[in-house]
């Protein structure tokens, strides 16, 4: 379960554009370079890999659910 959760928090960080990583370097541009530098629009488009370690999450917290149901009830 930690492993898919890993992986689709990863992948999301760097599949992502315009976040705090994009701000900070557009910032250091503009400081080093005195050019502005346009700002990009925050923007997400999930990717097969994102959706499969997103599946893999639920799956294995499912099954982690089903394993352990003695113990939680």
């Amino acid at each position: 379960m930690f492993v898919g959760l890993a992986c689709t928090l990863i992948i999301r960080y760097f599949t992502s554009t315009g976040g705090l990583t994009s701000n900070m370097v557009r910032v250091q541009t503009q400081a080093i370079t005195g050019i502005k530098v346009e700002e990009e629009k925050q923007a997400f488009k999930p990717t097969y890999a994102y959706y499969t370690a997103l599946v893999y999450t639920a799956a294995s917290f499912i099954g982690i659910i089903v394993y352990y149901r003695e113990y939680f009830l």
